[in-house]
């Protein structure tokens, strides 16, 4: 863990990207994090898909809204659109908590994708080293990044594909991107899944692997659909 002052030049350029996640649980508001990635065709809210779908009562949140960081949070703007894999939506396998989110077109003229999004890649080698970024909930929310850095370890505790970084973040951090650099130039490949009571001290974000790709390109238009993934109109 380390404070922005920190980052190179390069680095802070990721902190664009960032923002929050609102929805709704029982009608109390919840917070998470987020960040805007590029597709081939528009940009899309990356985060956890917790933070997206309850699978314990099986629905989306009705009600979901991201925040720029960019924007310094005073706007928030409504997905059409959410898609997550379906092996979270029916058996909130952790391996999988990860989903996407799109926005209508007035929105995108706002969330620049060239401005601020960050490429994303999948099925990259493990154990690379990570800046695992989000925005903690625990007294009040936080409206700076907490940024840890460290390289990825299996989890070896519940044997799941989950990676585990180094991190004193807590609450709020889920759906934080995870960035690695790849060629000299960061892209994200993973998000904050959880915490675990028995690993103190240690963020853990699922593989994104095939599973996530597939949902990543439904969202996006490049597929138009797969059996692995779940779509949900707003």
């Amino acid at each position: 863990m380390f404070l922005l002052n920190i980052l190179s030049k390069h680095e802070k350029k990721l902190l664009r990207c960032l923002g929050k996640i609102e929805f709704r649980v029982n009608g109390k508001k919840s917070l998470g994090s987020a960040s805007i990635v590029k597709s081939l065709k528009f940009p899309l809210i990356a985060t956890a898909a917790h933070c997206i779908y309850d699978w314990e009562s099986k629905r989306f949140y009705d009600r979901v809204e991201f925040s720029p960081y960019s924007k310094d949070f005073k706007r928030s703007f409504k997905p059409v659109l959410a898609v997550i894999p379906k092996d979270w939506a029916e058996h909130g396998v952790v391996d999988y908590d990860t989903g996407f989110l799109v926005f209508d077109s007035e929105s995108l003229t706002i969330i620049d994708s060239d401005e601020l999004g960050i490429p994303v890649a999948f099925n990259r080698p493990l154990n690379q080293e990570y800046l695992v970024s989000g925005f903690q909930n625990v007294l009040l929310p936080s409206k700076k990044p907490l940024i840890s850095r460290g390289i990825a370890h299996p989890d070896f505790f519940k044997n799941s594909s989950l990676q585990g970084v180094r991190s004193k973040g807590k609450s709020g951090m889920s759906g934080g991107p995870w960035f690695t650099e790849v060629e000299g130039e960061y892209i994200q490949n993973s998000n904050t899944s959880l915490s675990m009571k028995s690993v103190k001290n240690t963020l853990w974000g699922p593989y994104w692997g095939e599973t996530i790709e597939a949902t990543y390109q439904v969202a996006s238009g490049e597929l138009l659909n797969d059996s692995r993934v779940l779509v949900h109109k707003y």
